[in-house]
This record gives C-alpha cells, sequence and structure tokens, in this order.
C-alpha cells in the first residue's frame, strides 16, 4: 500500500497478490468422463457410479454425482488506486480498481488432464467466463445534499474454449465489453431523520451483450449469462431514509 500524504493528500494505491490452492474440491465428473474412467481401470471408484441390472448387462444409469475428486490452484493481482480531493465547493472521489488473472487452473479428477481457463470462456453445462483483465472506474462528486456516481466497468477479452476435448470454434475471439452505470441523489432533511432520493441507470448505454454460442440452445441466452448483461439498460427510482 502507497499512501504519499505529504506529496498527494487523500491518495491511496495498493497491489495485493494472491495465490489459492484447493485440493479435493468438490467437483463432479460427465458421464463421458465416468465411462472412460471406468473402461480405463475397472478398479477406479467411477465403476460404481454405473448401474447395471446384473454385473454383465448393458448399463442403465450413470450418476453424475458430487465428490472430492477435484484440484483448483488460481493466482493474480489485485489493484485499487483511489484519490479523493476538494473541487470548487464540492468533494470529487475518484477510484479504479482491476484485477489481473495470471492463471486458473482445473483438474476434474486425479485421472484427468489439468486444463488452464485463464483468458477462456467455457459455454458447456455451466457457462463461464474468466478474462485476464477485468476491473472499473467510478467518479463520484457530492455538492451539498446533490451527488452524481458514475461508474464504468471493464470486462477483458477472451477466447472461447480450452484444452479439453471437442473445443473448436470458428470464431474464438471475444472482445473486450465496457458497460455504464449512472447514479443521482439528493438528500433531504427532516426533523427526524434524513431522506435521500435516487435514480440509478444500469447500463447507461445499452450495451448488447457478445452473442456466443452454447451447448444448450433455447434454454440460455445465447451468452455467457455470469458475466454479461442480459437485460440492457435498466432504471432504478427509490428512497432511503433514517429515522
Amino acid at each position: 500500500v502507497w499512501s504519499p500524504a505529504s506529496i498527494l493528500s487523500g491518495f491511496t494505491a495498493s497491489a495485493d497478490y494472491f495465490k489459492l490452492k484447493i485440493d479435493d474440491a468438490i467437483g463432479s465428473l460427465v458421464p463421458q468422463q465416468i465411462v472412460n474412467n471406468c473402461f480405463a481401470n475397472a478398479a477406479s471408484p467411477e465403476c460404481g457410479l454405473i448401474v447395471r441390472p446384473t454385473p454383465t448387462s448393458f448399463p442403465t444409469q450413470v450418476l453424475a454425482v458430487p465428490a472430492n475428486v477435484a484440484f483448483l490452484e488460481t493466482s493474480g493481482i489485485d489493484f485499487d488506486v483511489r484519490y479523493t480531493t476538494t473541487l470548487g465547493r464540492g468533494t470529487l472521489g475518484l477510484r479504479g480498481y482491476a484485477t489481473y488473472l495470471d492463471s486458473y487452473r482445473v483438474q476434474q479428477s486425479a485421472t484427468a488432464p489439468v486444463i488452464e481457463f485463464a483468458g477462456r470462456g467455457d459455454i458447456l453445462t455451466q457457462p463461464s467466463a474468466r478474462p485476464k483483465w477485468r476491473g472499473a472506474a467510478t467518479i463520484n462528486y457530492e455538492i451539498g445534499a446533490f451527488g452524481v456516481f458514475l461508474s464504468e466497468q471493464y470486462i477483458g477479452k477472451l477466447k472461447l474454449g480450452s484444452d479439453q476435448p471437442n473445443q473448436v470454434f470458428a470464431n474464438p475471439n471475444v472482445g473486450a465489453v465496457w458497460y455504464t452505470d449512472l447514479t443521482l441523489t439528493a438528500k433531504l432533511e427532516r426533523s427526524r431523520g434524513e431522506a435521500e432520493f435516487f435514480l440509478t441507470v444500469n447500463n447507461l448505454f445499452d450495451r448488447d451483450f457478445p452473442i456466443l454460442p452454447g451447448t444448450n440452445p433455447g434454454v440460455n441466452v445465447p451468452t455467457i449469462i455470469s458475466v454479461y448483461d442480459q437485460v440492457g439498460r435498466a432504471f432504478t427510482l427509490g428512497v432511503r431514509t433514517r429515522f
């Protein structure tokens, strides 16, 4: 953390390195992985997940149940920069924070390969995206009873697919996406407390989500719903009060 009060009052910058590792994480093998592992080794625990009416009968069920079979390791750096100062008769606050994802390695079981997901987008049964860079910049200005808060969110570019089998796309590159949010506030002093009226506009410029292929057409929105906004421009009007 760097806070040079004698040089630039109100300024703070920090950088945090993280590295996390989870052994025996909860994971679920897909049915094909269970069958493959059992075929490769008849003594593997995955064979117990294959149901047969008799020992020599054709399988009637493959149970894809959660178990402590996975491995996960991730590392990266978090950045945070803040600056607060007086501007005119009001107070200006600036902030920028970002995360650089250096690695996100997953192994679904001891017999499965280790897959790197950093900078990748996965559109299989549970769509997810882990871009190398994500962050946001905010501007907050308050003068008297009024305030303006502007936020710019950044989701970095990524590539669809991974080193898993059958992960080939005609156009795997997904560009960076920006979202802008705006909030206006007005405070009203009362004899028994304080009320604050606010208007928030999320996705101010109505940014469309990137259209991406999926494995469940007609069921999910054709994008990675855990990362990209599917609603579009949305308005929220409300009031907060203290007694």
